[in-house]
């Protein structure tokens, strides 16, 4: 990253190469990621490749190149779609809000990517069914709060960032930042078929995303604008959960507390719902609302049984534990 920005200096700043210094940027940046990653392997290679691992390989991994393709048209199709039947204004309005939406994506991928080395070491345990539920409703219920979070200060965060006339983007963050929450949760359903080695179908549940993304687009974007493709998304990344979810289950039964998604995904957004209605009060007075509103949504987190009451006293002796070790240390 630090390579990356330091590129971007130089070529757009310095040599003035606009949109193309960028490009450059982000492949002498990812060169050096790669050379950095294989200083890391080198010990680990010779010269004797391992045709079986290799096929395994290629067979898990190549249905995820069209993946990637799919993924491009849900994420990115729909502000060609706006420019061409709304406005370019109106496309820079849904691009903030988008990307602010998409700070979710911090959480979720950081999230994912540990999941995705861990799954399989989880998997050898005799309960891993159970702990993977576990491990699903425990990032709904930290995902839920994020997002919870991010909706209701979405006002506040445009106001302090951007003009007047892109206030807007402000309702666009609560229904991006919401299909981020559901691409972690499609992340967790492809268990089942990454620890089954039966990959070869989250194309196809990511396919028929893509087609629940784009057709709604083209059809409902000329007449409600770019509030319908902000919802298209959420709807694309809801059939690819379940979707994936659904065939994940033939594989891989995993046991899980669907009463409890649902208490955490509707709690959280009829809190949203409730904060939408709350009048027009004094800053703190409002400020005050609104932290009221994610302290409810904690208890209901607590009340639905996804973190007990142990786990908030051992997990409260985790920190004293490590504040009183830190001032040990200290003295």
């Amino acid at each position: 990253m630090l390579a990356f920005l330091v590129f971007n200096i130089f070529f757009v700043a310095e040599l003035e190469l606009g949109v193309s210094g960028i490009l450059y940027s982000q492949l002498l940046s990812t060169g050096i990621l790669t050379i950095a990653a294989f200083a890391i392997v080198f010990r680990d290679l010779n010269a004797f490749p391992r045709f079986g691992i290799a096929r395994d390989l290629l067979k898990f991994g190549v249905p995820f190149l069209p993946v990637l393709l799919l993924m491009w048209v849900v994420d990115v199709s729909d502000r060609y779609l706006i420019e061409r039947y709304v406005s370019l204004e109106d496309v820079g309005i849904y691009s903030l809000g988008y990307r602010l939406g998409q700070a979710m994506t911090i959480f979720a991928t950081a999230f994912t990517l540990g999941w995705s080395a861990i799954c399989f070491k989880i998997f050898q345990h005799v309960d891993a069914a159970v702990i993977y539920a576990r491990v699903t409703v425990l990032y709904l219920a930290g995902a839920g709060f994020l997002w919870l979070s991010m909706s209701l200060s979405a006002h506040y965060v445009v106001y302090l960032i951007s003009p007047e006339n892109f206030q807007g983007a402000a309702t666009f963050i609560p229904p991006v930042a919401l299909a981020y929450v559901l691409y972690g949760l499609f992340v967790l359903s492809t268990t089942g078929m990454g620890v089954t080695k039966r990959t070869g179908y989250i194309p196809w549940v990511t396919l028929c995303a893509a087609l629940v993304n784009l057709v709604p687009n083209i059809v409902f974007i000329p007449w409600f604008g770019a509030s319908a493709a902000a919802y298209a998304t959420v709807a694309a990344y809801a059939v690819l959960a379940a979707g994936s979810l659904w065939i994940s289950q033939r594989f891989y039964p995993v046991p899980h507390r669907y009463r409890q998604w649902s208490v955490l995904l509707g709690g959280m957004i009829a809190l949203a719902m409730v904060a939408e209605h709350i009048p027009l009060l004094p800053f703190f007075a409002d400020i005050s609302a609104r932290v009221v509103i994610v302290a409810g949504y904690i208890a209901l987190v607590v009340k639905a049984g996804v973190v007990q009451l142990t786990d908030l006293h051992a997990a409260r002796g985790l920190v004293r534990s490590a504040v009183s070790s830190r001032e040990w240390q200290r003295v």
